[in-house]
């Protein structure tokens, strides 16, 4: 495991770890948030359902005293065996996203706008 220093808006040091594992990787962030002691998964290259449970598993065996609750944030293509989706209306935050297609021959509003197309998760935003 490594640990990936970063810097907040605030000028506080972050620290965001990453877990390189057989065939893929994933980065976690444990703080308090809202109260709570949480551990954040950013992210899981590449992403599937095998490496994502392997994630979580790996951050509950070795964090589980230093966090209450593990959130990932993100559309999932599959249904995850370790966690459990919150309904929408207790999402904290929506996001929304717009596209324009500059080349109507490389790609179709259908492929566009599905989003099981889309990689959209906690490592594309400065959110925690």
């Amino acid at each position: 495991m490594k640990n990936l220093i970063a810097t907040d808006t605030g000028g506080l040091m972050q620290i965001i770890k990453k877990v390189v594992k057989k065939g893929f990787e994933f980065f976690y962030k444990i703080k308090k948030h809202q109260n709570v002691d949480t551990a954040f998964l950013i992210d899981v290259h590449p992403l599937n359902k095998k490496n994502f449970d392997e994630a979580v598993r790996y951050i509950y065996q070795n964090e589980r005293k230093n966090f209450d609750i593990i959130l990932y944030i993100g559309h999932l293509h599959f249904k995850p065996l370790s966690l459990i989706k919150i309904p929408a209306k207790k999402e904290p935050k929506t996001f929304h996203f717009t596209a324009k297609i500059l080349n109507p021959e490389s790609i179709s509003k259908d492929v566009l706008y599905d989003v099981n197309n889309w990689d959209v998760n906690l490592s594309n935003y400065d959110l925690i």
